[in-house]
């Protein structure tokens, strides 16, 4: 009896040792690295989540998707326009990335629209927000403000940026010197999908 009770004690001492442990061995599980200059990720495999203006889950309704299902944002629409501009607060997923080259990363994003409410993102490097390739070739008062993507109803690629008037400047941004950098994607529209995120 002396030696279960002991044995029960010392199960609940390593219990309570790993009791704030869960979180972080997550995140440790899910830091990526680039290798030759490109990394792949499943979108529903982020380092962890943030943001109090909306949220992420997890969907499947959409055939084709690639993996255990994509990340879709909520459908509530904060009343005062806020998500529709780079906002820290907004849902956000994280990617924890050891960037082993330094140079030039592009974002391509494997994602689904249908019409015009659902199609955009922003991004950020370290909090950062990315801006997308520079003005705008016709015009160039205007810069790419958010990553856009083409209405064709089916899962396609995209590394463009958008904004009222532009279009075509590819979604890119800086890593100065190897090392361990966190990549966010961040809610724009109501309900856009994200299957599979390529930098590279």
């Amino acid at each position: 009896m002396k030696s279960m009770n002991l044995l029960t004690i010392l199960l609940v001492v390593i219990a309570l040792s790993c009791k704030d442990e869960p979180a972080e061995k997550e995140q440790l599980q899910n830091v990526f690295k680039t290798i030759n200059g490109e990394v792949v990720i499943a979108a529903e495999n982020y380092s962890f989540k943030g943001g109090t203006i909306g949220s992420w889950y997890l969907g499947s309704a959409l055939t084709g998707f690639l993996g255990n299902g994509y990340m879709q944002s909520s459908l509530d629409t904060p009343s005062d326009g806020s998500h529709l501009k780079f906002n820290t607060a907004s849902a956000n997923l994280n990617y924890i990335i050891n960037f082993n080259e330094s140079g030039t990363y592009f974002v391509h994003l494997r994602t689904f629209a249908s019409d015009d409410t659902a199609n955009s993102f922003f991004a950020a490097i370290n909090g950062n927000e990315i801006n997308y390739g520079g003005s705008n070739p016709q015009n160039s008062s205007k810069t790419a403000t958010y990553i856009y993507v083409e209405k064709l109803n089916s899962w396609n690629w995209y590394t463009d940026g958008g904004g009222a008037e532009t279009r075509n400047l590819k979604v890119s941004f800086n890593i100065p010197a190897a090392g361990r950098y966190t990549f966010t994607l961040y809610r724009r529209d109501i309900a856009s999908v994200v299957d599979h995120i390529w930098l590279t």
